[in-house]
This record gives C-alpha cells, sequence and structure tokens, in this order.
C-alpha cells in the first residue's frame, strides 16, 4: 500500500477498564469546565436511605418486623439524586454523543411501534 494511501476499513477492540460499570441515569447536569470542555454530571434518583431503624424482638430471640413509626431519617419527603459520575468533553464529541442518542431514539421508537401498534379511535 502506498504510504499516502489510507486503509479502507479499521478494526477496533473494545475492553472495560477496571473501573467498567452499569450506571442506571435518570438526568444530568452541568456546564463548561474552566478550560471549555463540556461538563456533565449524570445522577440517579432514589428515596433516601433511613439513619436508623428499630425492630422489634420475638419471644424466641429472633429479630422481628421493623417498627415503621419509629424510623429515623434527616431526609424525609426528599429525593436523593447520587452523582454516578463526571463526563468531560470537546464540543465535536458532544455532536457525536447526540446523534448516537438520537439514532438509538428512532430505533426504539420504530420498535416500539411495530411491537404496539396504535389504532385508531373511531368516533
Amino acid at each position: 500500500m502506498p504510504e499516502n494511501q489510507n486503509p479502507s476499513t479499521v478494526e477496533i477492540d473494545y475492553l472495560k477498564s477496571n473501573f467498567f460499570r452499569v450506571i442506571r441515569v435518570n438526568g444530568a447536569f452541568g456546564g463548561f469546565s474552566p478550560d471549555g470542555q463540556l461538563f456533565m454530571a449524570i445522577f440517579s434518583e432514589r428515596p433516601p436511605f433511613p439513619d436508623a431503624t428499630v425492630y422489634s424482638v420475638e419471644a424466641n430471640g429472633q429479630i422481628g418486623p421493623e417498627i415503621i413509626e419509629k424510623r429515623q431519617t434527616t431526609s424525609k419527603g426528599k429525593i436523593v439524586r447520587e452523582l454516578e459520575a463526571g463526563l468531560s468533553m470537546d464540543v465535536r464529541t458532544a455532536r457525536a454523543i447526540v446523534q448516537w442518542l438520537n439514532e438509538r431514539i428512532d430505533i426504539a421508537e420504530k420498535m416500539a411501534a411495530a411491537t404496539h401498534p396504535r389504532t385508531e379511535v373511531k368516533q
């Protein structure tokens, strides 16, 4: 192959890093880092964990059911947004991710329409 000619294909291997994990994402927020990169923190939402719980003790010494009214929590009535990861990227990468997501959304919508076609309501 001549030196100036690019190959017609390239093979890419995917390897999982030691820190690879699957993260449930409920949302994201962010802005720009001081160096102008886009920064996005992704989070998952859940109810708060109690600070402490109290259980009854059965006559045989076994732990019985929780006494709900004695549950202690400082976050009662709140929702916890647990920050899972921070993602920093340039605009080019952000556009590529948006395009990839839009393509997957289109595929998902077509699959859903094929699986559950809408029925027209006649009046």
